[in-house]
């Protein structure tokens, strides 16, 4: 799920700004004393502080990008709204992300910790808004206060490799 970019830049300069801005002041703070003479005019002064404020911005920009860059390696869950034919398929919204014959994990919440539930596929995407996952392989099955959560990504240790015939 992607985060509007006011959402974003406003938590990047909440979380980090004072140490930002102590940063950039205190590096700008050391340069400028190293090459101007700040009591020779006040014009100086402006530009210190237009050059700390510019500085101040990039800097929560590059660490809104940072959070951009490691919100997008979670790979996101689609929940399950039911189940049919005794749990072996599955029924979800459709994304963007589920389409005819995709590969899925399921996975079991439970106290807030996923544990892989099994392997699935998209049997059907319906046009109302509902997709029909058919579990191929069970590792665990959910209890009745278990949350089923869909993701389409597998578990590198449940795929093999299959042989084909010539």
């Amino acid at each position: 799920m992607l985060v509007p970019a006011q959402d974003l830049l406003k938590r990047a300069a909440r979380e980090h700004g004072l140490l930002l801005a102590i940063t950039v002041l205190s590096v700008l703070a050391s340069l400028i004393q190293l090459f101007v003479d700040v009591s020779t005019t006040i014009s100086v002064k402006w530009l210190l502080f237009s050059v700390l404020v510019m500085s101040w911005m990039i800097a929560v920009l590059l660490q809104a990008l940072a959070m951009v860059v490691s919100d997008r390696q979670l790979v996101s869950g689609i929940g399950v709204i039911g189940t049919e034919e005794d749990g072996e398929v599955l029924v979800v919204k459709s994304t963007a992300s589920l389409s005819m014959n995709t590969l899925v994990s399921v996975y079991v919440t439970s106290q807030g910790h996923e544990v892989l539930s099994g392997i699935g596929y998209v049997q059907n995407v319906q046009a109302n808004g509902i997709t029909s996952v058919r579990m191929q392989a069970r590792y665990k099955a959910p209890g009745k206060r278990d949350k089923l959560i869909v993701k389409t990504t597998l578990p590198h240790d449940k795929i093999q490799v299959v042989p084909h015939d010539r």
